[in-house]
């Protein structure tokens, strides 16, 4: 495991205390922060995200035109949401499929997006039962760093 922090003292003992941490704290845990815009997946191993990987939905926003396309809008809008749940789902099933002693799976974002997504059935059926939902303001990279 790569050691991501640097400390230099000219001391007369051995501050080791960086390296008990890297070496106490072996939890790992999935983390999706989950938006209508933007959806960021990373895995957590102790206090290190490692493997964060973006993604942007393309999906329009709600449009309050009148007339019969504003039917066939939000159709289309609600097909191309989903795809991009799908997709999102498929990257963290083969990311946190790769890890089996993963503890949980922290499905985090603004807004009721998480929700839709948890009770959908995107996550493969292992992960379903670790999930745990956290509110965020951010969604993307600096939501997974509030999420964590």
């Amino acid at each position: 495991e790569p050691i991501t922090t640097f400390l230099y003292r000219c001391d007369s003992r051995f501050h080791t205390e960086p390296l008990k941490d890297i070496l106490r704290e072996k939890a790992v845990y999935g983390v999706i922060v989950i938006d209508n815009e933007e959806a960021a997946v990373a895995v957590v191993k102790g206090r290190s995200i490692s493997e964060l990987k973006t993604y942007t939905s393309g999906v329009p926003g709600k449009h309050h035109a009148g007339g019969q396309s504003a039917r066939r809008f939000e159709r289309l809008r609600e097909m191309t949401l989903n795809e991009f749940y799908k997709r999102v789902a498929e990257k963290a099933n083969e990311i946190f499929l790769q890890y089996p002693e993963l503890k949980g799976v922290i499905l985090a974002g603004p807004g009721p997006t998480k929700e839709v997504f948890a009770q959908g059935e995107y996550l493969h059926y292992s992960l379903r039962d670790k999930i745990h939902i956290v509110d965020t303001s951010y969604s993307g990279e600096s939501g997974v760093r509030e999420a964590v």
